[in-house]
């Protein structure tokens, strides 16, 4: 007891001893739970980075890596005592995200919201945040034209800022979107100084989060948000050069060698690119490991290029969403059932012939397992090829998210109203949550135990759902 009470005093002692700054950013805490990784949040770096250049002074507040409650991070903002508060958040931390909005207007801040959350929900974070404004999409443009002016007193900027929704007597204001940033080299590497590397992440491993490439070159699968995000659909990779060059700097600074992409489309569409990248990887950087997330027929597609770079990847994630050929059509995923199993066992022959010891398990799949449309014949379908190939042991069971970014009591409406029996049904029991995670399994030595559990479940389900098959 006495040893927490001195470490939250050694806290209050290093907030107390801050230094007052223009502004300050928040990356969000999630409310009721927490997700098994917890990664840099890159996007606010960059932003510190924009205004650093410009000689505008700030800090981030990373309350969810640190599981801030609200008192803490108004606390240490009143004791910063910027000028300007920008809060990020998700679906899941724009509960706190609003709760800490309002705090900080009563106390006379200035406060923005921006990031997934709130561009979908703009009406929401201006309505019970109070917050002056939010910045829809990619906020770099808009922050380093806006900020600098709010900074100097012209709040009349934010009714002229692109990329900004506020809200007046006659209702809430939507301006046009901010043009995105095409050419991303001409964005600086996120500043590192308050989400330096060691404090995310897994203990003892020298990693470190990049992003590659922003949109997506597909940006037609009917489960995605990326369509309703401003530019989502406009796929931009950085060069080569200019990744290894954050790696480098990853690697003398802060000691990484082990780089993971947070972007969807890592591949790309071009060999030569991703070529250039893990030859540039091999001859600067010494003994590295990068890993990814792709697509089953990008995989596929450059599978020849993985093959000959495994000693350099050390995992790689694919978004297979379902082995149902009518799943995967009336969802426009662009891709067939026999493409996923292929992709599945190219993922597995790869892991046969790492020689060195991997970190994590070699390759983890997601799927959306039933939206409201699913029938018995197609999770079965689905549900039996996961077991004929032997992947349950990384199988996150999932379902479809019609509203993205939005609350659960909205998502639990919409499959009320829309699902069929045997789908809601289905929606429930893995909304039930009883599923430890593979990750959490793995680094337990657990995932045999994960198997049984997660079969047994599933196949006593399929049997009671048979027997009443003529509700369904």
């Amino acid at each position: 007891m006495y040893y927490i009470i001195g470490l939250e005093c050694i806290r209050l002692w290093v907030i107390i001893m801050a230094e007052s700054v223009d502004v300050v950013f928040i990356n969000s805490n999630y409310e009721g739970f927490k997700l098994g990784e917890v990664w840099e949040p890159l996007g606010l770096g960059i932003l510190q980075a924009v205004l650093e250049s410009k000689g505008i002074s700030t800090y981030l507040i990373d309350a969810y890596r640190d599981d801030l409650p609200i008192d803490s991070i108004v606390a240490e903002i009143d004791t910063r005592n910027p000028q300007i508060v920008g809060i990020s958040a998700v679906d899941h931390t724009l509960t706190q995200a609003l709760s800490v909005s309002r705090e900080l207007k009563d106390r006379g801040y200035i406060v923005n919201l921006g990031g997934y959350g709130p561009t979908s929900q703009y009406e929401r974070c201006l309505e019970d945040g109070k917050c002056d404004f939010v910045i829809k999409g990619e906020g770099e443009i808009t922050t380093s034209q806006i900020i600098p002016e709010l900074l100097k007193g012209n709040i009349g900027i934010i009714k002229k800022s692109r990329g900004v929704c506020y809200e007046e007597k006659e209702g809430i204001i939507v301006n046009p979107d901010q043009k995105p940033v095409i050419n991303l080299d001409d964005l600086p590497f996120p500043l590192r100084r308050d989400i330096p590397p060691k404090k995310y992440g897994e203990e003892g491993l020298h990693a470190a989060t990049i992003v590659s490439s922003r949109g997506c070159y597909y940006g037609q699968c009917g489960f995605c948000g990326i369509q309703k995000y401003p530019y989502g659909r406009i796929h931009r990779r950085r060069s080569p050069e200019n990744i290894i060059e954050e790696m480098r700097t990853l690697n003398e600074e802060y000691g990484v060698s082990v780089f993971g992409d947070m972007s969807p489309c890592f591949l790309g569409t071009e060999k030569d690119e991703i070529k250039k990248l893990f030859n540039g990887m091999k001859k600067t950087l010494d003994e590295p490991l990068v890993k990814f997330e792709t697509r089953a027929d990008t995989l596929l597609r450059f599978g020849d290029l993985i093959e000959e770079n495994l000693d350099i990847i050390c995992g790689i994630d694919i978004g297979t969403e379902n082995f149902s050929d009518l799943w995967l059509k009336r969802n426009v995923k662009g891709l067939t059932a026999e493409d996923n199993i292929k992709a599945i066992k190219t993922l597995q022959e790869f892991e046969k012939s790492k020689k060195e010891n991997i970190l994590w398990p070699f390759f983890k799949y997601f799927t959306i397992d039933c939206d409201t449309e699913t029938t018995i014949h197609e999770f079965e379908e689905h549900y039996g090829t996961i077991k004929k190939l032997e992947i349950a042991d990384r199988w996150s069971p999932a379902y479809m998210q019609y509203m993205p970014w939005t609350s659960k009591e909205k998502e639990d409406a919409i499959w009320e109203e829309k699902a069929n029996p045997f789908a809601l049904t289905l929606k429930y029991m893995i909304d039930s949550g009883i599923f430890e995670t593979p990750g959490d399994a793995f680094n337990n030595g657990r995932l045999g135990e994960r198997v049984s559990k997660i079969t047994d479940v599933f196949d006593s389900f399929l049997s009671g759902i048979r027997k009443t098959e003529d509700v369904f």
